[in-house]
């Protein structure tokens, strides 16, 4: 895996990747620039985005896993994307 140029920023990982948008509003809590997408208000740095439909969710015990229907996307730049491994690396996350 290549060496990724960035200094990863934990705060918008921790808010946006690991909180409910139903239980905060995520964007009072970062300052970031946005645009609309599909009548939502989405990151405007971001690699791309999704409106997704759920179809299904299960219960797996300590998790929730969900079922999607993909309805739109659309890339907004060919940027070099975030990967779970760099989480792990700078000890953002821990799985």
């Amino acid at each position: 895996m290549p060496k990724r140029p960035w200094n990863l920023p934990t705060l918008p990982v921790r808010t946006f990747g690991k909180k409910s948008g139903k239980d905060i509003d995520k964007f009072s809590k970062i300052k970031v620039p946005t645009i609309e997408f599909q009548n939502m208000q989405v990151m405007q740095n971001a690699v791309a985005v999704m409106n997704l439909k759920t179809l299904q969710t299960l219960d797996a015990g300590d998790h929730i896993i969900y079922l999607f229907d993909l309805e739109k996307y659309k890339t907004l730049s060919e940027k070099d994307v975030l990967y779970l491994s760099d989480l792990r690396d700078k000890k953002i996350i821990s799985i």
